[in-house]
């Protein structure tokens, strides 16, 4: 099977898991984590807990060097529940990221964000005769106005997830704030589009996919507190999926997510 991110988040890109960070405003230095508990942990539109709840955290240290360039590592943890004829291969999934973001101010109303990262994906105690654990790089980029963030990014690993080989995967997102009046509420709507590649199908369980969301987000801010409640799927049938499994079945998603 697979497994996470960011981006995010979020949905993240995943389900989307927002993070503030906690300084004051001469210090750069910034130290940010995350509580998130799940109906699911889907991962690119594939269940990740075996469409079980799940229970997630984050910690996150980074260092404002301007606007443009934040560099910054995080440890980001979540159960998984992967199995091979009914036996568990692994329970738990820790991603180490160290990557940089930052904005670029183009207009009064316009601006060019960026998020690079690399990310190690780690399956303590794996059970499994393959290899889980892999690496990934990429990047997403955004325009951000006052009504919209639309965005593309590409992940790429050199060896994916169980041995499978090259994988790529190419993504679009979009995020609308919906102006509601009020101070302590926050709303977005928030969309993605991937495609994942991975050099051998086979081995993987799966072929060639695609795969997308969309949802909504309510914050309330004064609690940095965030609900929400995404619609996920792919364009993979029973049978394509793992050996007939509905872990890429079409799903609704919903997350509670608290910052600090």
């Amino acid at each position: 099977m697979m497994t996470k991110r960011m981006a995010a988040t979020a949905l993240l890109l995943g389900s989307l898991t927002l993070v503030g960070p906690v300084r004051a405003d001469d210090d750069p230095l910034s130290l940010a984590g995350t509580v998130t508990f799940g109906s699911d942990y889907v991962y690119r539109g594939i269940s990740q807990t075996d469409n079980d709840p799940t229970v997630q955290g984050s910690l996150e240290v980074g260092y404002a060097l301007s606007e443009k360039f934040s560099p910054y590592v995080s440890l980001w943890g979540s159960n998984v529940d992967f199995k091979t004829g009914g036996s568990e291969n692994a329970s738990l999934e820790l991603d180490a990221t160290l990557g940089a973001r930052g904005t670029f101010v183009l207009t009064e109303k316009l601006g060019l964000e960026y998020d690079a990262s690399v990310i190690y994906y780690l399956y303590p105690k794996s059970k499994a005769s393959r290899d889980f654990n892999f690496v990934e790089f990429g990047a997403w980029a955004g325009l951000a106005t006052p009504w919209l963030t639309p965005g593309v990014g590409y992940r790429y690993s050199p060896d994916f997830f169980a041995s499978t080989g090259d994988a790529s995967y190419l993504y679009g997102t979009l995020t609308i704030p919906v102006p509601l009046g009020l101070e302590k509420y926050e709303v977005s709507l928030n969309g993605r589009f991937g495609r994942q590649w991975i050099q051998d199908n086979s081995k993987f369980g799966a072929r060639d996919y695609n795969e997308w969301s969309a949802g909504v987000t309510l914050s309330y801010v004064p609690w940095d507190l965030s609900l929400t409640a995404a619609w996920q799927d792919t364009n993979l049938s029973k049978s394509e999926c793992f050996g007939g499994t509905k872990l890429c079945q079409s799903r609704g998603v919903v997350t509670l997510t608290k910052s600090f």
